[in-house]
């Protein structure tokens, strides 16, 4: 627990700081996801084939499905703690 405690800490401190980093913590967090998506189909979609495109797809989605699906559920099989915010008891903003 100590390094993800001594990391919760450090991000943890910067929270009401600053208004505009609290407000680019939230916005980031909310929307980054999108954005990411949007900049994919757009990497996709300028691909002059259609056949090229379809292939990206296909391996991007592969990759995602794999990455969130199997590497992480992996990953918490063999490591798995608890997060500090479950430990601390704390409410996250987001």
């Amino acid at each position: 627990m100590g390094l993800n405690l001594s990391l919760f800490d450090l991000l943890h401190g910067f929270a009401g700081q600053s208004s505009m980093l609290d407000f680019l913590g939230v916005f980031f967090a909310n929307y980054l996801p999108y954005i990411l998506g949007g900049a994919v189909l757009v990497f996709i979609f300028k691909r002059k084939s259609a056949k090229e495109r379809v292939f990206l797809f296909v391996i991007l989605g592969l990759s995602a499905l794999l990455a969130r699906g199997l590497l992480t559920e992996l990953f918490h099989f063999f490591y798995s703690h608890a997060r500090p915010f479950d430990t601390l008891g704390f409410t996250p903003l987001i």
